[in-house]
């Protein structure tokens, strides 16, 4: 009985998505012209400085190009490119009419359909992230680590992956790891650990932006539908982050440790070159029997 309802509950919805595919009718001359301008986007993206051999951008000065410019290019073509098939009878035929061509976008269009407050929101988290590197904040807050010597190295993750996780709600997820992981490195050294033992819970904490629109892109997705509030956002992202940083911190002290050797102090490390040797034997020293307990 269950198969049998199964399969024509497979067999209703099989008629009603060929129903609607044949409403749509065939491929009309703009849905293809956007399509080959996606295409054209995206090879362009990927040819940009593919690494591996020189790309375009090659022919012009380092930096010149980026992959905003080849998104802005892409978009102002459709504001040119017709959204009809355009007729050349009027190229021989000087008495054929002359018949209005409307372009694939316009700036109508794109008034009433682009998200410019998801725009603006997003554009305000980045000029407050270059605020806080501009103004000395972000070493300011580094400063205020330094009591975090004195603390067990346990207890070091938790509050560093607190402190991450509440800051990246404010800004970008890149603005924060480049504020932050110089500062937890130096911390490291300080607390006689490895690097990774802070710097891995850093970089993963600052992707905990769950609870602010302004957080991360797919926040602002989600808050322009207009069916969350702020409310809404914050009540349930401050669950998630709290899990989150709890779990990562169990992570740190268990199967991290094994993973990526923790317990040891890598020779990429710099130290400084006054009396490096013997902060280096101090660090081997205390390292493992810091976190092999744990």
């Amino acid at each position: 009985r269950s198969s049998d309802l199964r399969s024509g509950a497979e067999a209703k919805a099989k008629a009603v998505i060929e129903e609607d595919y044949r409403k749509l009718g065939p491929t009309k001359f703009a849905e293809k012209a956007v399509l080959f301008f996606f295409c054209l986007f995206a090879v362009l993206l990927f040819t940009r400085d593919p690494k591996f051999i020189p790309g375009w951008a090659s022919l012009f000065k380092p930096g010149f190009t980026s992959d905003a410019v080849t998104g802005v290019t892409v978009v102002v073509m459709l504001f040119f490119f017709p959204a009809q098939k355009p007729s050349l009878k009027w190229w021989f035929d000087l008495k054929a009419l002359n018949t209005e061509s409307y372009p694939l976008l316009s700036w109508k269009k794109a008034q009433d359909v682009v998200p410019w407050n998801i725009i603006l929101l997003l554009g305000g988290g980045f000029a407050m992230a270059k605020g806080c590197e501009e103004s000395g904040l972000s070493s300011w807050i580094g400063s205020r680590l330094q009591p975090l010597e004195d603390l067990p190295p346990t207890v070091a993750v938790l509050l560093v992956t607190v402190l991450i996780a509440s800051f990246t709600e404010f800004a970008s997820n890149t603005a924060t790891i480049i504020v932050f992981l110089p500062i937890l490195a130096e911390l490291a050294i300080r607390l006689k650990v490895n690097p990774l033992y802070l710097m891995i819970p850093g970089t993963v904490g600052c992707s905990y932006a769950f609870m602010l629109p302004v957080s991360t892109p797919p926040n602002s997705v989600a808050f322009a539908t207009g069916h969350l509030m702020v409310k809404d956002m914050a009540r349930t992202g401050l669950v998630m982050n709290l899990m989150g940083v709890l779990l990562l911190s169990l992570a740190m002290n268990t199967w991290a440790v094994s993973i990526f050797q923790l317990n040891t102090f890598p020779e990429w490390v710099l130290l400084p070159l006054d009396n490096s040797t013997s902060l280096m034997a101090d660090v081997l020293n205390t390292t493992s029997s810091t976190l092999t307990p744990l």
